[in-house]
């Protein structure tokens, strides 16, 4: 992913090509996202300018929308996202009204693929470690998952971890609910 100095940097060279091929270019990034195939052989399907500006481009985007989807900018029009980036007015019209409106999509698509393997069943247990004459037992958790399509996974952990672990699973939560207008 490109840092937001390239992104910025990268912007001016939309310029080269016309707004419709930048349309274009910004649907073949959004295709690339949702359908996990591979981009350059998607850009070779385009027919303007070099490969060397078409893979520049479209990483460009790419790396923008992978900004925005990490960010968890909620918003309904991208164009003035783009415009701070250093992208010209018309551009910025035209990307961020294609990259808008497949947003949504783009994003409850990669959240139903990025679920993966459903988790089945889990069975935990509260433990105690056996007190010593120097300390008392500590407490621990011991988890057993089972997935879908893959083998169990078995987890112990002490009470802080198990603590952090809870907390990371409510802070998942909380951004797919925000993020999926859950």
């Amino acid at each position: 992913m490109l840092s937001q100095q390239e992104i910025k940097d990268n912007m001016v060279r939309f310029e080269s090509i016309s707004t419709e091929e930048a349309a274009q270019l910004a649907g073949v990034v959004l295709d690339h996202i949702q359908l996990k195939s591979n981009l350059s052989q998607m850009l070779a399907g385009l027919e303007f300018s070099d490969t060397s500006t078409k893979q520049i481009l479209a990483d460009t985007i790419l790396s923008f929308i992978n900004r925005l989807l990490q960010s968890r900018t909620a918003t309904s029009d991208c164009s003035p996202l783009l415009k701070q980036s250093g992208l010209n007015d018309e551009y910025s019209e035209v990307i961020g009204k294609v990259i808008s409106n497949r947003l949504d999509t783009v994003v409850k698509d990669l959240a139903e693929k990025s679920s993966g393997d459903k988790l089945q069943d889990l069975e935990w247990r509260f433990g105690l470690t056996a007190a010593s004459s120097t300390g008392a037992g500590t407490p621990f958790i011991q988890m057993r998952l089972q997935f879908e399509n893959i083998q169990p996974v078995s987890i112990e952990m002490g009470m802080t971890e198990f603590y952090e672990f809870a907390a990371d699973i409510k802070r998942i939560q909380a951004q797919m609910s925000n993020t999926l207008s859950i």
